[in-house]
């Protein structure tokens, strides 16, 4: 997650972020505010599939 931006989680301290637990803030926040690269990451660390259900209950990003 290490190409991932701060300042998408700037109201909360990155470090601190339980990735297993919070993955649908995670994968909400980067879709919205996130660069190719960064989408990126995010289908590789959580997996196509879970960032597709995941995306389908908010929206096209």
């Amino acid at each position: 997650m290490s190409k991932l931006r701060k300042g998408h989680f700037g109201d909360t301290d990155i470090s601190k972020i339980d990735w297993s637990r919070q993955f649908k803030v995670v994968i909400h926040r980067v879709f919205e505010r996130g660069n190719d690269t960064e989408k990126n990451e995010i289908r590789h660390f959580y997996g196509e599939k879970k960032v597709e259900v995941v995306l389908s209950f908010r929206g096209d990003y």
